[in-house]
């Protein structure tokens, strides 16, 4: 099952459906100027697109070019990855995507250049609808013991869908995946209750609590400590006695291999001086989202990390 879209309200939320845009006019630069185009894998409210919309005009004002927006969305984001890795040496194009995931589908350092981080860690939580006969963990693995649920998540090879495919593991059934182009896609699922749970983004649930007036009930959260303001819910690996299950994601900003240095140099300057403006900070504290972008020695460490996480995991959810 393959979901396309949002719904009304997931399109119409301020600030999450981030439409395709140029930014000229904004920064009052010049029609001359080289345009930096920005690649995303998944939809307008999809947890990059989320990440970028925080800098784009501060983007282009230090680049003193336009920036546009493209979306090329599907296979868990691998189309969008592949558009960046064949760019050229001088072709001004970048990928904004999650961490674990882009290292999770073998892209890592080697397949994509680095250029900046975007974000601190970023905690996934397994939510249930708010009047689901699943209210806890327990519940959660007597449920799937005797069918396969559905669990919405962002594709198999997704962080959400690496996240939804461990608590299957964990709870020892399996799940009937289904395909949501962004957080607040599967959120619209799990709270009309058309799916039995999804995994989501923990910094997106007070506003879409908020946004739709409807709740969910997380279950389990996946990072290595209980996720702030979801003190009552476990952890993966608390409910599995398993610490090494715990991970969580960030976004980071990656180009071709073969772009030129100097290129790369200049963009990473531009990133953190975009990121750095009190526009960024106050937009990043108005959608709860934790924004800290740094230079691509941070990502290079991210990376590094997170190989040996998803080998650990592709291992146990290969029964190895």
């Amino acid at each position: 099952m393959r979901i396309k879209g949002l719904r009304g309200w997931a399109r119409g939320a301020a600030g999450l459906a981030v439409t395709v845009f140029m930014l000229a006019a904004h920064a009052g630069v010049a029609a001359a100027q080289a345009p930096l185009t920005v690649i995303l894998g998944y939809e307008r409210a999809s947890l990059s697109a989320k990440a970028f919309s925080l800098i784009d005009v501060d983007l282009s004002i230090a680049l003193a070019a336009p920036v546009a927006t493209e979306y090329l969305v599907g296979d868990s984001g691998a189309k969008a990855r592949a558009r960046v890795a064949d760019a050229g040496p001088d072709e001004r194009v970048i990928l904004v995507m999650d961490d674990f995931e882009t290292t999770a589908a073998g892209l890592g350092a080697p397949g994509l250049k680095p250029i900046a981080k975007l974000s601190r860690g970023i905690s996934l939580a397994l939510v249930v609808p708010e009047k689901s006969d699943i209210h806890d963990w327990p519940d959660f693995v007597r449920a799937l013991a005797g069918r396969p649920l559905k669990v919405a998540a962002n594709g198999l090879g997704s962080v959400t869908g690496i996240g939804a495919a461990l608590a299957a593991k964990v709870a020892g059934g399996r799940i009937e995946p289904v395909v949501a182009e962004s957080t607040l896609a599967s959120f619209a699922l799990v709270a009309d209750a058309q799916v039995d749970a999804a995994v989501v983004t923990t910094f997106d649930l007070p506003l879409i609590n908020a946004l739709t007036n409807r709740a969910v009930t997380p279950i389990v959260t996946f990072g290595a400590k209980r996720a702030p303001g979801l003190g009552r819910t476990p952890t993966l690996g608390e409910v599995a006695k398993n610490r090494e299950l715990a991970f969580t994601t960030s976004v980071s900003v990656y180009a071709s291999p073969r772009m030129n240095p100097a290129l790369a140099k200049q963009l990473t300057g531009a990133i953190i001086r975009a990121g750095q403006t009190k526009e960024a900070a106050a937009a990043a504290r108005a959608a709860n989202f934790p924004l800290q972008v740094e230079g691509p020695e941070i990502v290079v460490a991210t990376t590094n990390r997170d190989v040996k996480l998803a080998r650990r995991f592709k291992d146990m959810l290969d029964g190895k």
